[in-house]
């Protein structure tokens, strides 16, 4: 476990303000158990709390959320799959990225994934 603390400001013309974009709070969390040679499985997750954006809005909290695991096959051989953002935790889901129209977009910041849950897997060779 571990846990971040950001108070991170900026000074522009002597005017102090919250730099943008970190997160104040942040808990990393990470559960492993293995046996050794056999296999072994984790699960992770991750708390951003409310970031200041560069348009004077706050940003919302999120949590991220995955589980991976291995499992060995001989002395030479594994195989893998990682389930990242189980959650499906995206900043389209509870913010916007853009305003205005799709002819005329302004962007925003992306300070949350924009991807969703992603699955991918695969294998190691050792020699």
């Amino acid at each position: 476990m571990g846990y971040t603390f950001a108070d991170v400001t900026q000074k522009i013309e002597g005017a102090v303000s919250v730099f943008p974009l970190v997160a104040k709070h942040r808990l990393n969390n990470v559960l492993m158990y293995e046996k050794h040679e056999n296999f072994r499985i984790g699960l992770e997750g991750y708390y951003f709390s409310p970031q200041q954006l560069n348009d004077g809005k706050v940003g919302q909290a999120y949590w991220i959320m995955g589980l991976m695991g291995e499992k060995y096959v001989g002395e030479h051989f594994s195989f893998f799959l990682n389930f990242e953002n189980m959650l499906d935790t995206r900043q389209t889901a509870f913010d916007t990225i853009f305003t205005g129209s799709l002819s005329n977009p302004t962007f925003r910041d992306i300070y949350a994934p924009v991807d969703g849950f992603v699955i991918n897997g695969g294998f190691k060779f050792r020699i």
